[in-house]
């Protein structure tokens, strides 16, 4: 770790220059802070481990936090982290399979947890997923992107498990973008399954913000931004269950199709 430590008679500081930390094979047995930028899948790593099928566990009962950014696949071939029932990760950002010819995918095993700020899936050429079991959780999410890059696809397959976006102050600028248009560039975007996505404050409502009549006290009925420029699909895997994106609101959405296909909700 890189650092650059000033002392003046009026006061001392420290601050704090992020390395670069790269993992090909790494089992987290015991809860750990890492403040830096950590690949996932890169040929710089030396812990031994295949940069083309890297591998990163969060063993149950671990907790995984502080970190700036994880980014997750940097050379083609496949890059997993996994999350294990009981574990726990905290990122500032995440960003799954971004380069050209990578699968990546971040996955959260039943009642494991995450509080992540930024989230990018985007592959081109390649896959990338975000996969939750059942009570798995993703919360404190500010930004939350499925396909970013143009020509690429972003997938979100919940199979019970909840997104919570920040319901803070910070909620009125909070937004999901499921697929990206911008200037006849397209990316796919495409969330599946049953569970539930939302605020996890019950009064607030995605899409329904009204600047006139702010309310910063987090009483307001709306806040932030939904873009469906991709597809939602209700898929109970052959049982009664449902997708639950009631504090969504309307979606903004101007593109029929995509990477994806035909965009729009969708139920099987």
């Amino acid at each position: 770790m890189k650092k650059r430590i000033c002392i003046s008679l009026a006061a001392s500081c420290m601050h704090m220059l992020y390395a670069d930390v790269y993992f090909n094979s790494k089992t987290f047995s015991q809860s750990e802070k890492i403040d830096d930028i950590v690949y996932i899948g890169h040929e710089k790593a030396t812990d031994g481990g295949d940069p083309a099928n890297a591998l990163v566990t969060v063993k149950s009962g671990v907790a995984w936090t502080n970190t700036r950014t994880v980014v997750l696949g940097q050379t083609p071939g496949s890059a997993k982290l996994t999350v294990e029932g009981g574990a726990s990760v905290n990122f500032e950002t995440l960003s799954i399979a971004e380069k050209d010819g990578v699968n990546g995918t971040f996955e959260l095993q039943q009642n494991a947890a995450a509080a992540i700020t930024n989230i990018t899936v985007s592959s081109k050429d390649g896959a990338g997923y975000l996969i939750l079991a059942e009570n798995a959780v993703v919360s404190d999410i500010c930004s939350f992107k499925l396909g970013r890059v143009s020509g690429s696809i972003g997938r979100l397959e919940i199979k019970g498990g909840k997104i919570y976006l920040d319901s803070t102050k910070n909620a009125a600028s909070t937004s999901m973008q499921v697929g990206y248009d911008y200037h006849g560039s397209y990316a796919g975007g495409v969330v599946s399954g049953w569970g539930f996505v939302g605020f996890s404050n019950p009064n607030l409502m995605m899409n329904a913000y009204d600047r006139v009549d702010r309310d910063d006290s987090g009483s307001n009925p709306g806040w932030g931004q939904f873009r469906l420029y991709g597809q939602v699909i209700a898929d109970g895997n052959g049982s009664e269950r449902d997708l639950d994106f009631s504090k969504m609101g309307v979606p903004n959405s101007t593109t029929t199709g995509n990477e994806c296909g035909t965009n729009g909700w969708y139920a099987i």
